[in-house]
């Protein structure tokens, strides 16, 4: 079977039907968008003509009960990676908090990784892995799950406020008032106490309030 061929809409390949009649180039490589029954995907056209590519690995996968366990495992595998790069490259936005305070993510790979963080206790998917010592590496021992609001009182850089005589985080503090999370920041900036920014009417234009001494 010659490559030098467009494709043809309905067209069979193994599972994979063509569902486009238009190719789609990725770098050099021409791609087919194909279906399998589970997902559309691009996939070479040479590997489809010469039967090395014949449904995805996702086929089949109906099980709910499976298809959650693939979410958590691509969900865990991109949050290891974000927190690899931290870790391990300079160029990451949050490197100088991470890796540039020596912190070190201490996992052999992915599966060393997902075994441990999924046999911790309270172990959620909608939770964030924080670390117990702030100052520690990501290694066994040292991580536990929490909500969004305990890991932001974990930060070393975290913000807090005392608001009606009681300190807290500063997510928290927010969910006091009625303007959004960046416009009571900056007015905290100008000088304004948390009192008064609770009472700030979100219509209101507030570039024109004046920073405070």
């Amino acid at each position: 079977m010659g490559l030098k061929r467009t494709p043809i809409l309905g067209e069979m390949f193994g599972q994979w039907r063509v569902v486009c009649s238009n190719s789609y180039y990725l770098g050099e490589k021409e791609h087919w968008k194909v279906y399998d029954g589970f997902e559309t995907k691009l996939v070479s056209k040479s590997n489809l003509l010469l039967g090395k590519s014949t449904r995805s690995n996702s086929w089949r996968v109906t099980d709910p009960l499976e298809l959650e366990k693939k979410r958590v495992r691509e969900i865990l595998r991109i949050r290891q990676k974000q927190t690899k790069r931290r870790c391990n490259n300079p160029k990451a936005k949050q490197y100088c908090d991470y890796g540039g305070k020596g912190i070190e993510f201490r996992f052999r790979d992915f599966e060393d990784y997902f075994e441990y963080v999924t046999s911790l206790e309270n172990f959620s998917i909608e939770k964030q892995l924080d670390r117990i010592d702030n100052n520690g590496h990501y290694e066994r021992g040292n991580l536990r799950w929490v909500t969004a609001s305990e890991n932001c009182k974990n930060k070393s850089n975290n913000i807090k406020v005392v608001f009606n005589g009681e300190e807290m985080c500063f997510s928290d503090f927010v969910k006091h008032c009625q303007i959004s999370w960046c416009q009571a920041r900056k007015l905290l900036k100008k000088g304004l106490s948390p009192e008064e920014i609770s009472r700030i009417d979100p219509s209101r234009n507030l570039r024109h309030i004046k920073r405070r001494q």
